[in-house]
């Protein structure tokens, strides 16, 4: 069966991989900077660094979907089968290989800190804590920053992508136009939402989901004025998601009826 293409987005030992190994290590030095006993998470510049090396390298290997098939959803919507299941796969096994280089590089750096600390000072609990604390939060930042590249990535791809098979002549259903916008639609809204609800200090009632309510409809009450950007950005980001969704189910509803 053909590989999927372009050829360097899903090579094991290509230039994705040796970033995100790069920037993984750069970060796991950038730890050094960092006082001896102190404990990592409580400072504001660790989360810093890690959202910037960690969370490049996510973006990074979310480029891996570049080799993803957008136009197997259109073969999908037509009801033939496409070659999509084989190069979501490969994507998806190399992606996990990728998140493992990354978690061992991050480790193998707070290791060797954590060494060099122990033979000059001792053991303390900042030492230990950090030990723990960093390949956990790296991690979760490398995850998070790689859903929200995958999502980016297939949105700006799609949509171009189906606009040149519509330029060749190939017939697009509708329901592939409005599937790639539900993702753009997520595009938007997810990284939104966690820039609010990460940032967001203020109290707001989670009883008959006032919080949702609150979130898409109401008055929210923020500290900086770019979180209400941010805010509309979410709140865009789903609007349009819900409406694409509708647009989908309308459209292979209205294809099947005609069917």
């Amino acid at each position: 069966m053909r590989e999927p293409e372009p050829a360097w987005a899903v090579r094991r030992w290509g230039v994705i991989r040796i970033i995100v190994i790069a920037l993984a290590a750069a970060t796991a030095l950038g730890l050094g900077c960092f006082e001896a006993d102190a404990f990592l998470a409580e400072k504001p510049g660790f989360w810093a660094l890690v959202g910037v090396g960690i969370g490049a390298a996510g973006l990074v290997a979310a480029l891996r979907m570049i080799a993803f098939p957008v136009e197997a959803v259109v073969a999908y919507e037509k009801g033939e089968r496409g070659p999509w299941a084989r190069a979501l796969e490969i994507i998806l096994a190399r992606t996990l290989a990728d998140t493992g280089w990354l978690v061992v590089t991050i480790v193998v750096g707070v290791a060797v800190r954590s060494a060099v600390i122990v033979a000059g000072s001792g053991w303390s609990a900042g030492v230990i804590r950090s030990f723990v604390i960093a390949p956990l939060v790296g991690f979760i930042v490398f995850a998070s920053l790689l859903i929200v590249g995958w999502l980016l990535v297939l949105a700006s791809c799609g949509l171009a992508r189906l606009a040149r098979m519509r330029r060749t002549g190939e017939r697009v259903p509708a329901s592939a136009w409005w599937s790639i916008a539900v993702v753009a639609g997520l595009a938007l809204a997810v990284p939104a939402t966690f820039a609010v609800g990460l940032s967001d200090t203020t109290s707001v009632s989670l009883e008959g989901g006032d919080a949702i309510g609150a979130f898409l409809f109401g008055e929210v009450w923020l500290e900086h004025p770019w979180q209400y950007f941010v805010l509309w950005i979410a709140r865009i980001g789903t609007y349009a998601t819900a409406i694409s969704l509708v647009g989908v189910i309308v459209s292979r509803w209205q294809t099947r009826r005609r069917a």
